[in-house]
């Protein structure tokens, strides 16, 4: 899922969270055993279960991502330090600095 990424992406990981919590316990888990169980389609039924509610994530997701908030997340990069071998970018997002022994 694109929507999922882009805020994952711009820092805001509490919304496609909670929304994956929610569609996974309360949506998927419930339904893969009512269909599979109760309705006897075996793997079929969990099969299904999954297909809606991942469509359900990707339509839902849609909502919060059209209104944007995830766009100002103003501060979010605060460090940049280049690679001494070469000139790509070591982008620290949480402001903690890097660690050279983690270049090596």
């Amino acid at each position: 899922m694109v929507s999922v990424r882009a805020f994952n992406g711009s820092g805001d990981t509490q919304t496609p969270t909670k929304i994956n919590l929610v569609f996974f316990w309360l949506i998927q888990i419930p339904l893969a055993y009512l269909l599979a169980l109760e309705f006897e389609w075996g793997y079929s039924g969990m099969f299904w279960a999954v297909i809606v509610s991942e469509t359900g994530v990707g339509i839902f997701i849609l909502w919060p991502f059209s209104r944007g908030k995830w766009k100002n997340r103003e501060g979010l990069i605060q460090n940049v330090t280049y690679l001494s071998r070469s000139n790509l970018p070591i982008i620290d997002v949480m402001g903690r600095g890097t660690s050279s022994n983690c270049l090596s």
